[in-house]
């Protein structure tokens, strides 16, 4: 379903209805329209929201979602969760997602410290970001 533009934000409205009574998605909003709904969420203060409305954009397929998930785990301090999703975004190539768990190597957030292992994260998220096809997944 392509996006189309909605002058009186009813999609958007009924997508914050969906999260808020944790209902089907009989619209069918895109991954896109999920990501702006959790940060009008967030924006509002409410993050378990915000979270539901990741997972939902999650399980369609984003994986920039999966590092902002992340980011809201670690806010919270449930570290687990936030480099189990750090750790999905890495996998998938995500370079918030590879930036954040070099962070937490490096300063030994969650993880045993390794500068090493933070240095190699961070070196393959440049390599993606310019698109240097040499370097190797770590």
């Amino acid at each position: 379903m392509e996006f189309q533009y909605d002058p009186q934000r009813r999609r958007h409205v009924e997508g914050w209805n969906i999260i808020i009574y944790d209902g089907e998605d009989k619209i069918g909003l895109t991954e896109d329209e999920y990501d702006r709904i959790a940060f009008d969420f967030i924006m509002n203060g409410m993050i378990n929201e915000a979270k539901r409305c990741y997972i939902r954009s999650i399980a369609q397929g984003s994986v920039r979602a999966m590092s902002e998930l992340g980011k809201l785990y670690e806010k919270e301090g449930n570290l687990a969760e936030a480099y189990k999703w750090y750790l999905e975004a890495s996998l998938a190539d995500d370079v918030k997602g590879l930036k954040n768990l070099s962070r937490l190597y490096e300063k030994g957030i969650y993880v045993e410290q390794s500068f090493s292992r933070a240095e190699k994260l961070l070196r393959y998220a440049e390599s993606i970001e310019v698109g240097d096809d040499l370097i190797t997944p770590p």
